[in-house]
Order: C-alpha cells, then structure tokens, then sequence
C-alpha cells in the first residue's frame, strides 16, 4: 500500500514540478514577494535572502526571516525557508538559508551560505553556496552541491534593476533529473514613498519564460497592500496580500495566490530585525 501510495504522489508531484519547477529554488519566497505576483529580484530587504542575495549588502541589522506557503492548501506541497542576515563592520553581509518542501514519501531540502557586498555606490553583488538534498520513499536520498549569483543596481532615480541566477552549470540529481538552471531579471519602480511598482521576467532553462507584476501601496506608514499577477501557471494566477511593520523590528506579511483551476496558495513570513544601538549623548 506504501508503495501506491509513493507512486501516486510522485506523479502528481511530477506535475507540480512541471508547473512550479522547484528542484532546488527556494521553497518559499516570503508573503511580501507572493502578495507582487512573485516579483523581489530587484528588492533590497531582508526578503532578498530568499531570491537574490546581492540584497545582504544593504542590511544595517542582524535580520531573521521565516516563511511558509501552502501550495493550493495542500498539507503535502508545504514550504518553508528560514533566513538569517548577519552585517559585517567592515564589509557586506553573510547569511544563511534552509528550507524544506514536501512531506514523508517525497521531500527537498536547501542549505545555502550566501555573501553580499557593495560593487559601487548604487550596485550590490551577492552569491551563495547551495547543498540540495533530495528524498525518496523507498529509493533513498540524492544530495548535490551548485551555486547562485545575484546583482541589484540603480539605473535611474527611484527605478532598481535585480537579475538572479540558479545553478548555472549543469548540476545532475540523478541519470535522468537535473537541477533546473533558472534566471530572473527585474525592474523595482519607486515613484512615491507609498508606492513601489515590480515587474520580472522568469526563466527556467527548456521553458517558456514566465511574467510577475506587482504593486504595493502604503495606506498607512506602517501598513501595505499588494496585488500581483503571475504567468508561471497556464491560466495564470492573481495574488493578494498585506504587511504591517512594528517599529522597524517585527514586519509580518500575508499573502494569498488565487487560481481558477487549482485552488488557493496562503503564504505568511514574519521578519524580525535586531534593534539598532541606541548612541548615548553626554549632557
């Protein structure tokens, strides 16, 4: 019975990883990403831990990230990343990412130790080593190593360019599955202090490109809303979410990804920062 069971799941997971193409990709991405349609290349948080980690370079913080996506609500296509951001005195940042998707007949796991520093004034480089681990009821585990690089930059004012990529060499799982080699390159528009617009394009090699948008507004100081639009999927899906920041420490987003055919993806991530050094005056 345990065998059926492994092999039912492993084809529907086979059609998953057709439509989403995880193997190795983070598994989740955080809410404030999920709620812009999946956008964030071009983002300077600590968010970009998850998707480009030339974003480390502008942390002034220790920073923690924890996100979690259910996948269509279904208990089995659960993600969850865990993102630790450490500045240096002198120089960039280190961090460090895991994260696990799947459940007991079949699982994937990341750990990464990622880098990143200031190129220029308005350029930021990172990169990251990843240990991918592969897990198969009844066939047994498959782990690999490969990397990822990223670059943000300022063009003009108030518009960031971020391009990503994925385990650009040919990185094998196994003798028929490789690690997916991915790219994504993005624009972030900032015309107000309320308003940040995002568009990227995603591309996974031997697959039609996908496009993300999205858009985030500030109804309050400490309170945004966001809606995005996602192609990845071949109906498309639409997102919504929200996020709400506690005296710059604690910043919690929700999020929900909404398709026709498919169902509904919840996503929530919680952010915290570590106060900053309060300078004491001589009076």
């Amino acid at each position: 019975m345990r065998m059926y069971k492994t092999f039912f799941f492993l084809l529907f997971m086979g059609a998953c990883v057709h439509l989403f193409a995880q193997k190795g990709s983070s598994h989740s991405l955080g809410a404030k990403s999920l709620g812009m349609g999946g956008t964030g290349v071009a983002d300077n948080s600590i968010d970009g831990i998850l998707y480009n980690q030339a974003s480390l370079a502008d942390l002034e913080q220790t920073s923690f990230i924890l996100a979690t996506e259910r996948k269509f609500n279904l208990a089995d296509l659960t993600g969850v990343s865990v993102g630790i951001g450490l500045p240096l005195k002198r120089s960039g940042s280190f961090g460090i990412v895991l994260s696990n998707y799947g459940n007991d007949v079949y699982s994937e796991q990341k750990v990464g130790l990622a880098y990143g520093r200031k190129l220029a004034k308005k350029t930021n480089i990172g990169a990251q080593i990843d240990v991918l681990n592969h897990s198969i009821t009844s066939f047994g585990n498959a782990a690999v190593a490969t990397f990822e690089a990223g670059l943000t930059s300022g063009i003009i004012k108030n518009v960031q360019l971020g391009f990503h990529v994925f385990s650009p060499a040919q990185i094998s799982i196994t003798q028929d599955e490789n690690v997916l080699t991915r790219f994504r390159l993005g624009l972030r528009y900032t015309p107000s202090m309320k308003v940040i617009l995002a568009a990227e394009v995603d591309q996974f090699i031997d697959q039609r490109p996908s496009f993300r948008g999205g858009v985030s507004y500030a109804i309050l100081d400490n309170l945004m809303l966001r809606v995005g639009y996602n192609t990845s999927v071949n109906e498309g899906s639409y997102s919504f979410g929200a996020g709400y920041i506690w005296k710059d420490i604690f910043n919690i987003d929700m999020a929900f990804v909404v398709h026709e055919s498919l169902g509904i993806t919840p996503g929530i991530s919680i952010i915290y920062k570590r106060p900053k050094k309060q300078s004491s005056d001589a009076n």
